[in-house]
């Protein structure tokens, strides 16, 4: 569980912080990246950790780029936050004190292998921001230590944190597995999902890939780890799956997988691009970030997105297609994403609306030629999005270009580091931000309407489930979404008149809203025509 906020001295060395005392303030997101520049030639030993100071976000022009501060050691400390340092990394994310952890990673299309190894996590200290290597690698294709991930040079896939246990879990591209490791160092175990690892030295088989991971629950008792399996070799056969395992209060791995779903389709037939992050709202919600690859260790772009995912009725449902970038169809983000806040007050230094935005990391998030303002910017970096959502239709006054917020990785709008960019993780806890206003008094209401979900609609004629039909219709604002997140029917007081009748049969998503107190509810139905 999260650690409370002491300056007691609790032994002659050890001392718990206060996140004021931390380098890393909530709301600021640690980078990850091959590589800064995209003048290789320049970057030849680039910065491949970056802390950002995206808090001030709204301060700048909204479709434009925001000059975040760029956060590093002190000279000639930031040293260690180079290439020569850590090598290749690509999975980072904070814990409740505020140290990083980084994992070694390949998703570029070059390698460099740092002091930790191919199968190393570095931890960044909280007050001084220090480089240690928190786990080595053992160079053969099994094994482990107390200390040590085996791992030949494929790298491993992310990282995540369990506030519940104080513990980090991290996915291997090598054997498969998902490792538990603690913020000291000590690998105390790790699961096999799936075929067993076959030792092989390369990359796990597709279908064995696992990437994106994090934990979730409400106490010590309920927490899962849930990871990505990847699925797709590139030729668009397969979409990622979403799976997980239990932990038990020890917070140690017990049971087998299991499937939660599968990932929406990119379009019809060609599955998605692996999901290279998993990031949770404190209330449940499931943040998917892909990175468009062709192979472990050989990317791509503009194929990729960020989707947000709800369990609703024992189900998980798409609840948010967040499209990224200006360029090509919105679909540019580099494999990062995370929840953040939406309010800052530079004078007290302090943030509020925790988790009402969504941010990830992007290539062509601005493209010249491609620029909605007809500017030639190119931005490579970040994009902030409100929580609410957005839309791919340039008539819509929530249209991506422009409602979304930009930062270029090294605030050089001529620069292409493309393909460089990681992942990222922001500093996220809501209980800094300030109480909530204590409710009003009640006044009596007329009962709400109970609200049953339909899941099939069969537009057949027969008086059965022609319509999607809610009670308390005019009452709620619908939005209808095919499985590859388009949204296809609208309606802002709902008459219950909509039948899908000159659709395609197939599994549809939903979302209801309110108007008057902004409540959701989200589901999926199966549309059935008949003849």
């Amino acid at each position: 569980m999260k650690r409370t906020c002491l300056t007691l001295l609790l032994s002659a060395a050890t001392i718990i912080p206060c996140y004021s005392q931390a380098l890393m303030k909530p709301g600021m997101t640690a980078v990850t990246s091959y590589a800064i520049s995209g003048d290789l030639g320049i970057a030849i030993d680039d910065y491949v950790l970056t802390v950002y100071d995206i808090r001030p976000f709204q301060s700048s022009s909204i479709g434009n780029n925001f000059p975040a501060a760029m956060l590093r050691p002190t000279p000639p400390a930031d040293n260690q936050w180079k290439r020569s340092r850590m090598g290749s990394v690509f999975g980072v994310t904070s814990d409740t004190v505020g140290n990083i952890y980084v994992a070694a990673g390949n998703p570029y299309d070059m390698q460099a292998v740092g002091t930790a190894g191919m199968g190393g996590i570095y931890k960044v200290k909280w007050d001084d921001w220090t480089v240690s290597d928190l786990v080595t690698t053992i160079n053969a294709p099994s094994g482990v230590s107390a200390t040590q991930i085996p791992n030949t040079g494929c790298g491993l896939g992310n990282i995540g944190y369990d506030k519940w246990h104080d513990r980090l879990f991290v996915t291997n591209f090598e054997d498969g597995k998902v490792y538990n490791i603690t913020p000291t160092g000590a690998v105390i175990g790790s699961f096999d999902p799936f075929t067993p690892d076959n030792q092989a030295t390369s990359s796990a088989d597709y279908g064995e890939i696992v990437w994106g991971v994090d934990a979730y629950g409400h106490n010590t008792t309920d927490v899962r780890v849930y990871f990505a399996r990847w699925l797709n070799n590139g030729s668009g056969l397969n979409s990622t799956e979403i799976w997980s395992v239990a932990l038990d209060a020890a917070g140690n791995f017990t049971g087998t997988e299991q499937l939660e779903f599968q990932v929406m389709e990119v379009s019809p037939g060609n599955g998605s691009m692996p999901v290279s992050d998993i990031s949770f709202s404190d209330d449940g919600r499931m943040l998917l970030t892909e990175r468009t690859m062709i192979a472990p260790n050989s990317p791509s772009a503009h194929l990729s997105r960020l989707l947000e995912y709800q369990y609703v009725n024992n189900a998980w449902v798409l609840r948010e297609y967040y499209y990224t970038g200006n360029y090509g169809g919105h679909k540019n983000t580099a494999g990062g994403g995370d929840y953040g806040y939406s309010l800052y007050d530079a004078t007290a230094d302090t943030v509020d609306g925790c988790q009402e935005m969504v941010w990830a990391t992007g290539d062509a998030l601005k493209f010249g030629g491609y620029n909605y303002d007809n500017s030639y910017d190119y931005i490579y970096g970040m994009t902030g999005i409100s929580i609410q959502g957005n839309s791919n239709s340039a008539s819509d006054p929530d249209f991506v270009c422009t409602t979304s917020y930009f930062v270029d990785l090294n605030n050089d709008i001529t620069d292409i580091p493309k393909m460089y960019i990681g992942a990222l993780d922001i500093l996220n806890d809501c209980r800094a931000t300030a109480p909530p206003p204590p409710p009003p008094t009640p006044t009596p209401v007329t009962p709400p309407c109970e609200i049953a979900l339909p899941n099939i609609v069969t537009a057949n004629g027969d008086g059965i489930n022609d319509f999607f039909i809610i009670p308390c219709p005019g009452e709620w604002k619908l939005e209808i979404y095919n499985r590859w997140g388009n949204k296809i029917y609208t309606s802002n007081f709902y008459q219950n008149d909509f039948n899908g009748r000159d659709l395609s049969d197939g599994v549809y998503y939903y979302i209801l809203e309110s108007p008057a107190d902004g409540k959701k509810e989200g589901g999926f139905f199966h549309l059935i025509r008949g003849n």
